[in-house]
């Protein structure tokens, strides 16, 4: 008996040891194998970084209504481009006469007035409609907001050629010739400036203003002029983003906070050499009321002369 316990231990023992050893070598065989199949993954790609998801760019039309809907004048509209890729502005400035007929219901009306009972968007639609260009965003800068964005970026210098003066239950407007120094309420007051309290204009007033709206959009034209040459520049570097913010709240427009980053990115960079300005110009009418109807040109500011509207929207205002 004690020769079988004997023997069943050694069998034991020599079982478990070859296992092992078999285990041992299996082990070693397959950590080569392994090794012979090993790769290297390089990854070129920069470490993630939460701002390089925002835009750094942008190109496209913004339609820009500067006015109350309780007031009878609409101050300004125009169209604005901006192509961020070539630091450029181009600026087109429309007449409140503007006709246009509703292809709907066939009716006739100005621009301005159309505005006055429609929605910023439903306007930028229209205007979108006439030019033949896309318009994608709209904003529409009431009193308080278009007075707060010229404070923001503290007074603008521009010399005033002529006095101006009106009043009425909407207005209050006294600016003195040479003035220079314009805050956000008399800058206010400059864009809303159209027309002598009586309707009489000196040699001199027909200078600048004839009692038309159009008058009034070449002086703010200047006048915009003047703001942008002054604050978009390295002075407010890295600062529109913020101040521009502060202003959406109180305006009624489809710009986000993701498309304005991407908007006021380049700011500091625009060339205002290549920036224009222009108008569209028609022939004026009256029947019911006075119109400006669109003959298919735009008034250069800079030049002075007529040029083909085709030609401006396909360079400056397509994107």
């Amino acid at each position: 008996m004690d020769n079988l316990r004997r023997f069943v231990i050694v069998i034991t023992i020599f079982l478990f040891f070859a296992t092992s050893v078999c285990g041992f070598l299996l082990a070693l065989g397959y950590s080569g194998i392994s090794k012979e199949k090993e790769t290297t993954i390089d990854i070129d790609a920069d470490p993630y970084k939460p701002d390089d998801d925002q835009p750094t760019s942008f190109k496209g039309n913004i339609l820009v209504i500067v006015g109350e809907k309780s007031r009878p004048e609409t101050d300004l509209l125009f169209v604005v481009n901006y192509d961020s890729n070539h630091n450029q502005l181009s600026f087109l400035y429309i007449p409140k006469d503007l006709k246009y007929t509703d292809p709907i219901i066939k009716e006739t009306n100005s621009i301005g007035s159309y505005y006055s009972k429609n929605s910023a968007e439903k306007t930028a639609t229209l205007v979108s409609s006439i030019l033949d260009i896309n318009i994608p965003y709209y904003i529409n800068l009431n009193d308080n907001a278009f007075a707060r964005m010229i404070n923001m970026f503290e007074a603008v210098n521009f010399n005033m050629p002529i006095s101006i003066k009106y009043k009425d239950a909407y207005y209050d407007i006294d600016i003195k010739k040479n003035e220079n120094v314009f805050d956000g309420t008399m800058a206010l007051k400059l864009i809303q400036f159209y027309k002598t309290e009586d309707d009489t204009y000196t040699n001199t007033m027909l200078n600048y203003y004839n009692g038309k709206d159009t008058s009034r959009i070449r002086m703010a034209s200047n006048f915009l002029n003047a703001f942008v040459s002054q604050k978009f520049g390295e002075q407010y570097k890295d600062q529109y983003f913020d101040l521009f913010k502060l202003l959406l709240p109180e305006c009624e427009t489809n710009i986000t906070e993701s498309v304005l980053r991407s908007m006021t990115a380049k700011l500091d960079k625009i060339n205002h050499d290549i920036s224009r300005s222009y108008m569209i110009t028609g022939k004026e009418t009256i029947s019911t009321k006075y119109y400006i109807e669109f003959d298919n040109l735009f008034l250069d500011f800079t030049s002075g002369l007529n040029v083909s509207s085709r030609q401006v929207l396909d360079t400056r205002f397509v994107s």
